[in-house]
């Protein structure tokens, strides 16, 4: 019979070679907590909608009397800033900021439209680069009480490319805030898939 053959150099490291594999990343993970370091923060700036809710907009209409369809969101995504009564000065200074973060965005500003949504009795801004929108009271009630608190007559939305409100924002308005939550979708989103649902709902004549 044939002596048994020593073990080569591979064959002796391979059982530690495998587990530095497997448990090196538990144990490296187990130091950096214990030194204190964390990784960072890659949670959103406002508060998730879960789950995302559509909107249906019945008896919604553009500032102007004409009627507002749901289909409109499709292939854009837009900031919802609601408003109970006239749009003061508070009003404008908060319609002013979010003006402001949507020029943030820089080449992708042209993919967000600014919306401001009041009742029916309310007196809108002039001179306001914003879209305004005309709701009944009660879902525009509803709508504020279910934003986080931090005031009784107005809210701030994000709504995504398919119509559904995806984000809420707490006031007063941390702009930074909801320029980096924006920035963050609209660079997971598919341009090309926007594009398309808006030429679609553009040829539908509306």
């Amino acid at each position: 019979m044939a002596p048994e053959q020593p073990r080569g150099r591979t064959g002796r490291w391979q059982v530690p070679a495998l587990a530095v594999l497997f448990f090196g990343p538990v144990i490296l993970a187990w130091v950096l907590v214990a030194l204190g370091w964390y990784p960072e923060r890659t949670t959103n700036n406002g508060r998730l909608v879960e789950p995302p809710k559509r909107l249906q907009a019945d008896g919604w209409r553009w500032g102007d009397g004409a009627r507002f369809e749901a289909e409109w969101f499709q292939g854009r995504w837009s900031v919802l800033f609601l408003q109970r009564g006239d749009c003061a000065e508070d009003c404008r200074a908060l319609l002013d900021k979010l003006a402001r973060a949507r020029l943030a965005l820089d080449k992708d500003m042209t993919r967000v439209d600014l919306l401001l949504g009041m009742g029916g009795e309310g007196t809108q801004p002039a001179g306001v680069p914003v879209r305004v929108l005309r709701l009944p009271a009660p879902p525009l009630r509803r709508l504020i009480r279910s934003a986080p608190a931090g005031d009784a007559d107005r809210a701030v939305y994000v709504v995504d490319s398919d119509g559904f409100v995806m984000m809420s924002y707490p006031l007063p308005l941390e702009t930074e805030g909801l320029v980096e939550d924006l920035e963050q979708l609209l660079e997971n989103a598919d341009k090309d898939v926007e594009r398309i649902q808006r030429l679609r709902h553009e040829a539908d004549g509306s």
